[in-house]
């Protein structure tokens, strides 16, 4: 199962921190995010850019590989 977190976020205005937690539950409950598709629904040009404006706005620095296994994808 998959679901257009991106589209999700951005319809509602959810901030990154946001759409990071909504994420991040669908992964702890099996269900399996596009994070490019999210990312480029949110606005963003790939999910490393998303990665990279979220360490920007949280003063973190993950990588986009470590970003994903933290979603739990």
């Amino acid at each position: 199962d998959s679901f257009d977190a991106g589209a999700i976020a951005a319809g509602v205005g959810a901030s990154l921190n946001d759409a990071a937690e909504a994420i991040a539950a669908a992964g702890a409950a099996g269900v399996s995010v596009d994070l490019e598709a999210a990312a480029a629904g949110a606005g963003f040009g790939s999910f490393a850019d998303a990665v990279s404006a979220y360490n920007a706005a949280n003063g973190t620095n993950y990588t986009a590989a470590q970003a994903r296994e933290a979603l739990g994808q």
